[in-house]
């Protein structure tokens, strides 16, 4: 069977805990902040604006994953990694779709455009 840990081993990994909770929060706010930054006072061009915004998005994605999430830090990382690429994946199709019901629609309802 498992060993089960004691109240003061858990506690001990608190600060840590903590800090690695803080540290996250930390980055996301700075990178939300710089998203807002670009977008509000268009530092870039429209294709550049886009283009950082998305790398911005991915990076903060990843941020969440490995401070929040704690990505690959389970102990049966096998599963969570299935898990986590079905999500890619589903995620993927609907933008993906999305995008082409929108080119379509705009195609259908202003030809000549």
């Amino acid at each position: 069977m498992s060993e089960e840990r004691s109240l003061k081993e858990i506690q001990k990994e608190w600060p840590q805990t903590l800090k690695l909770y803080l540290s996250g929060f930390a980055i996301c706010l700075v990178l939300t902040a710089l998203s807002f930054l670009f977008a509000g006072y268009r530092i870039f061009e429209s294709g550049y604006l886009i283009a950082t915004l998305v790398f911005l998005a991915i990076v903060q994605a990843f941020v969440q994953l490995i401070f929040f999430m704690h990505f690959g830090k389970e102990s049966k990382p096998r599963w969570m990694l299935l898990v986590f690429y079905f999500m890619v994946t589903i995620l993927v199709i609907v933008v993906l779709l999305s995008l082409w019901i929108i080119y379509d629609l705009n195609n259908r309802v202003m030809p000549g455009m």
